[in-house]
Formats: C-alpha cells, sequence, structure tokens
C-alpha cells in the first residue's frame, strides 16, 4: 500500500512494465537532479552579486518546489519525456527550448504573487540554465548511443537487399 512503486505510480511516472518506463524515470530523476544543480548556481549567484540570500533556507525550499513542479507539468504537457532520445530530432529539441520557455514565464508569473520570488533575472538564468543543461544531457547521451553503436557494428559485414525499397537501405 505505502510501496515506492504504488506512490510513484499514483503521481504519474510509470514505474514497471519496461525498459522504456525505467529510462523515462531516470531521465526524470536527471532531470531534477540537473535543475537542483542549477537552482543552487543561480542562489550562489545571487548571493555573490548581493552579499546575502534572497529568500531564507525554508523560503528557497517552497521556491524550487513551486518551479520544479511548473516544469515538471509543462514539459509533461508538451510531451518531452515521450520522445526516445537516442532517436531525437530537432522538433524534439525545439519543444525542449519552448517547454523551458514557457515554464519561466509561468514560474515568474506564478511566483511573482506569492512570497517566494526571487527575482526575474535569477528566474530566467534558472530556465536558461536548466534548458542548456538539458540539451547538452540530450547531446551527450546521443552521441554516446551513436558512438557506441558504430563500435558494435564494425565487425559486422553490411548486407543491401537489393529491391526491398528504404528497408533495405542501412
Amino acid at each position: 500500500k505505502g510501496s515506492i512503486k504504488n506512490i510513484v505510480t499514483k503521481i504519474g511516472v510509470p514505474i514497471g512494465g519496461g525498459i522504456m518506463n525505467k529510462r523515462r524515470l531516470l531521465l526524470h530523476l536527471i532531470d531534477v537532479g540537473c535543475f537542483l544543480a542549477m537552482y543552487l548556481a543561480v542562489v550562489f549567484l545571487s548571493y555573490i552579486v548581493s552579499h546575502k540570500l534572497p529568500l531564507s533556507p525554508f523560503g528557497h525550499c517552497v521556491h524550487f518546489a513551486i518551479l520544479l513542479a511548473i516544469s515538471v507539468l509543462v514539459r509533461s504537457a508538451f510531451r518531452i519525456y515521450r520522445n526516445i532520445w537516442r532517436y531525437a530530432n530537432s522538433h524534439a529539441y525545439l519543444l525542449v527550448v519552448f517547454a523551458d520557455a514557457a515554464s519561466a514565464v509561468l514560474g515568474g508569473l506564478i511566483t511573482f504573487f506569492t512570497p517566494y520570488h526571487m527575482g526575474g533575472w535569477q528566474t530566467l538564468t534558472l530556465f536558461c540554465g536548466f534548458c542548456l543543461l538539458t540539451l547538452t544531457n540530450r547531446f551527450v547521451y546521443q552521441q554516446y548511443k551513436s558512438r557506441k553503436h558504430l563500435a558494435e557494428s564494425q565487425n559486422k559485414i553490411n548486407v543491401v537487399i537489393v529491391g526491398a525499397g528504404n528497408v533495405g537501405v542501412l
């Protein structure tokens, strides 16, 4: 009843049922880690600029949770996690950029009307950095898989089936 699998399934992250769901969950966790890293970098940058923290520690936790929830909801609305990132194209990457831009606007507007607003430039920097980290992750993963596949296929003999159309093309 209170197991991790039941809790995570109730909040909408599918677990079980194959390797794709495990990869999708891992992608969510990597993105949360990137968001946390970028949030801490923005707080540190803000501290360097003003020599004080913009919010209390509790305020930062609430602000972080609000912005993370907005980011996850907007990315889910844009269906970011439905793509197979090994075969992603420019459309999938542009969706990440548009989703993060929408998250920045929505997050800035929502937190502006709460007592946990850190600042406009901080929110913009957070989402721009998060988008950059996300795209870097996806590009590195795609290159890793491409090179791994290339190394595995060097010992194979390529065969073309004449008359098979696009199916015969490697």
